[in-house]
Protein backbone atom coordinates (compact mmCIF):
# COMPACT_ATOMS: atom_id res chain seq x y z
CA UNK A 1 0.00 0.00 0.00
CA UNK A 2 1.15 3.39 -0.80
CA UNK A 3 0.31 6.60 0.04
CA UNK A 4 0.74 9.56 -2.48
CA UNK A 5 0.14 13.22 -1.62
CA UNK A 6 0.11 15.88 -4.18
CA UNK A 7 1.41 19.13 -3.23
CA UNK A 8 3.00 22.36 -4.73
CA UNK A 9 6.83 21.91 -5.37
CA UNK A 10 7.77 24.30 -2.49
CA UNK A 11 5.76 22.58 0.38
CA UNK A 12 8.02 20.65 3.11
CA UNK A 13 8.26 17.45 3.43
CA UNK A 14 5.42 15.05 4.61
CA UNK A 15 6.97 12.84 5.16
CA UNK A 16 5.87 12.43 9.19
CA UNK A 17 2.11 13.20 7.87
CA UNK A 18 1.61 10.39 5.76
CA UNK A 19 2.94 7.72 8.70
CA UNK A 20 0.63 9.53 10.67
CA UNK A 21 -1.81 8.50 8.12
CA UNK A 22 -0.84 5.07 8.09
CA UNK A 23 -0.45 4.19 11.71
CA UNK A 24 -3.53 6.66 12.56
CA UNK A 25 -5.76 5.95 10.37
CA UNK A 26 -5.11 2.96 7.86
CA UNK A 27 -4.22 0.51 10.14
CA UNK A 28 -6.75 1.92 12.78
CA UNK A 29 -10.01 1.49 10.51
CA UNK A 30 -8.62 -0.82 7.32
CA UNK A 31 -5.87 -2.85 8.76
CA UNK A 32 -7.65 -3.93 12.47
CA UNK A 33 -11.21 -4.30 11.07
CA UNK A 34 -11.72 -8.31 10.06
CA UNK A 35 -14.88 -6.62 7.86
CA UNK A 36 -13.03 -4.15 5.68
CA UNK A 37 -10.45 -5.95 2.51
CA UNK A 38 -6.75 -5.10 2.79
CA UNK A 39 -5.58 -5.52 -0.35
CA UNK A 40 -7.47 -3.33 -3.32
CA UNK A 41 -7.04 -5.04 -6.53
CA UNK A 42 -7.38 -2.45 -9.71
CA UNK A 43 -6.73 0.66 -8.00
CA UNK A 44 -10.01 0.82 -6.66
CA UNK A 45 -8.52 2.33 -3.21
CA UNK A 46 -10.16 1.93 0.17
CA UNK A 47 -13.57 1.69 0.96
CA UNK A 48 -13.89 2.48 4.45
CA UNK A 49 -15.92 5.47 5.50
CA UNK A 50 -14.40 5.86 9.06
CA UNK A 51 -11.03 5.58 7.60
CA UNK A 52 -11.94 8.31 4.55
CA UNK A 53 -13.96 10.36 7.09
CA UNK A 54 -10.68 10.48 9.30
CA UNK A 55 -8.33 11.16 6.49
CA UNK A 56 -10.62 14.38 5.38
CA UNK A 57 -10.36 15.58 8.82
CA UNK A 58 -6.66 14.81 8.93
CA UNK A 59 -6.03 16.65 5.45
CA UNK A 60 -7.72 19.56 6.61
CA UNK A 61 -5.57 19.87 10.00
CA UNK A 62 -2.33 19.53 8.63
CA UNK A 63 -0.60 22.83 8.45
CA UNK A 64 0.49 23.54 5.09
CA UNK A 65 3.37 26.27 5.16
CA UNK A 66 6.41 26.54 2.13
CA UNK A 67 9.70 26.90 4.02
CA UNK A 68 11.55 30.63 3.96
Amino acid sequence: MKFVMLTDTKQNNLRVALHQIWVSLYVEYVVKNPLSPVEHPGGIGVANELFERGLDSFVVRIPFTTPA
